[in-house]
């Protein structure tokens, strides 16, 4: 029987399997996970007396894996870090420094009953921190962001105010438009003179409905003033050919008419 040398060295099938292998996807556990692989190995050792090769290849994970996992199970199994996929803290946040007044201010405008935005967010920390403002819009949004979900924080809804579907007034709108494109378009009509005026009410104190609060927190409670209910009326108003024309205010009131201005 003759034996072939291979020169390269290379075993076919082994290939084959890695190539195989990095055809799925990467498999990611958390800390919590990792623990749990690891001691589901030792009990497979301890009871079937087996390799933790083998181990691992019933539960279709890296022999190396586990025993990185295994050298590290101290800090893997802190609850800090059970849900974490990767116990690498990564580079330090700009707002890291700043996380203790920033939190407080949080809480101390949530316990008023005060909206707490993004914006909010920024002034402070521009106040603490001047260099924060050089950086760009995005740069500032993604570390805002990156600080909220770390101190589980995000963007709660105070308030729901039911509103008509826009399919339900479609049939209206379809037919308003055949009635007042026709006008418009006509060439005795100047651009100019074709007004479309909306009437909207504008409350004296206008309250945020959205505030940055605890994630998963049954009550929002928000603080308004007490003249939340008053309101002015004010006209908007555009021509057909784009032109703005200015708003007009309405407020509430008696119209006095004089009689000596009477003739």
């Amino acid at each position: 029987m003759r034996l072939i040398y291979n020169q390269g060295g290379i075993g076919h099938a082994r290939e084959a399997q890695h190539i195989q292998d990095r055809a799925f996807k990467r498999q990611r556990f958390s800390s919590g996970e990792k623990m749990k692989i690891v001691q589901a190995v030792n009990k497979m050792q301890e009871e079937e007396n087996i390799t933790l090769g083998v181990a691992a290849a019933r539960l279709g994970v890296n022999c190396n894996n586990l025993v990185s996992w295994a050298k590290n199970k101290t800090v893997l199994s802190d609850s800090l870090v059970d849900d974490r996929l990767s116990l690498h803290k990564g580079p330090m946040s700009i707002l890291e420094d700043l996380k203790d007044e920033l939190l407080e201010f949080i809480t101390q405008w949530r316990d008023k009953g005060f909206p707490v935005s993004r914006m909010c967010l920024v002034r402070k920390i521009c106040a603490l921190k001047p260099e924060f403002r050089e950086k760009t819009v995005e740069a500032r949004k993604m570390a805002i962001s990156r600080f909220l979900k770390k101190h589980n924080l995000t963007h709660r809804v105070a308030t729901h105010k039911a509103q008509r579907l826009p399919g339900e007034v479609r049939e209206e709108a379809l037919a308003h438009l055949e009635v007042q494109i026709p006008r418009v378009n006509d060439a005795c009509r100047h651009h100019d003179y074709v007004l479309n005026m909306d009437q909207t009410p504008v409350y004296h104190s206008m309250e945020d409905t959205v505030t940055i609060d605890v994630v998963g927190r049954r009550t929002i409670n928000l603080r308004t003033a007490a003249n939340d209910g008053q309101r002015v009326t004010v006209a908007a108003t555009i021509t057909a050919s784009g032109r703005r024309v200015p708003s007009m205010v309405v407020f509430k009131g008696k119209l006095c008419v004089s009689s000596k201005n009477i003739t």
